[in-house]
């Protein structure tokens, strides 16, 4: 008795992976220009601002990119992978976290406008989960499955900067440096958690930590202070300089990474 070979995952061609990407970044800036809100400070003065600039454009993205990855069928290849690094590397995510924590401006969200806080809690989640879904998510997987794990992972970092620099909060600097080294903590955080869900969580986290310096009558001040840009670059050099340790280079096991 023959036995079937199990059905290879599908591969995405280039042209579609990049149809997904643009895509995604055209739906989020039309739903934007269509809520009509261009705002005429660097921060977030007001409920309404927030829904227009955060909420509604991150919400159309995240409905696109989960048609996107459901018409695809690798669901789960992008939700999950093996957990097989050094648990030493969860070092990483840990200090993300508590630095975002540390460095939130407390004072500045207390005293914002009504309804302001809960509106940016909510765009920060949908934010971090439609791109985490792109870049940590599709983006990780299709690469992977054409170039070794080094690559792959280089791949999304320098997305993750481009993809910062044109929707990002603060200075195009801030968002250059912001974008690349939250591309490495939250790669490593995919790899040490085992799939999207502490990305998601670290993003969301920092994403608000940024904000929360421009909000209300701070709204004319840039998101992002050089503490947070700095920290998030330290940790982010520290993690490069560390790869070779515990298993980083190496793909997850059991998953193939097939190359042209």
């Amino acid at each position: 008795m023959t036995t079937t070979p199990p059905r290879r995952p599908a591969r995405l061609p280039w042209a579609v992976l990049a149809g997904v990407v643009v895509g995604w970044l055209v739906v989020s800036w039309l739903v934007g220009v269509y809520m009509g809100v261009l705002r005429a400070t660097p921060g977030l003065p007001d409920v309404r601002t927030v829904r227009a600039d955060l909420v509604a454009p991150h919400l159309a993205g995240l409905i696109a990119v989960v048609v996107a990855t459901a018409l695809w069928g690798r669901w789960r290849d992008v939700w999950r992978e093996p957990r097989d690094v050094h648990p030493l590397w969860w070092a990483v995510p840990v200090a993300v976290l508590v630095g975002a924590v540390v460095t939130t401006d407390v004072d500045a969200l207390r005293t914002a406008p009504p309804g302001l806080v809960s509106a940016l809690a909510v765009g920060c989640a949908l934010a971090a989960l439609d791109t985490e879904l792109v870049l940590r998510g599709v983006c990780l997987v299709a690469l992977r499955d054409r170039w070794p794990e080094p690559a792959a992972a280089v791949g999304t970092v320098l997305l993750s900067g481009a993809v910062e620099v044109l929707t990002g909060p603060g200075t195009p600097a801030t968002r250059a440096v912001v974008g690349v080294a939250t591309g490495v903590v939250l790669y490593v955080a995919r790899r040490v958690g085992g799939g999207l869900a502490v990305p998601v969580l670290l993003h969301a986290a920092v994403d608000l930590a940024l904000w929360s310096h421009a909000v209300g009558d701070a709204a004319g001040a840039q998101p992002g202070t050089r503490v947070q840009v700095l920290g998030l670059a330290v940790l982010a050099v520290a993690a490069v300089a560390g790869a070779r340790l515990g298993g980083m280079l190496r793909p997850p096991a059991g998953l193939r990474r097939r190359r042209t």
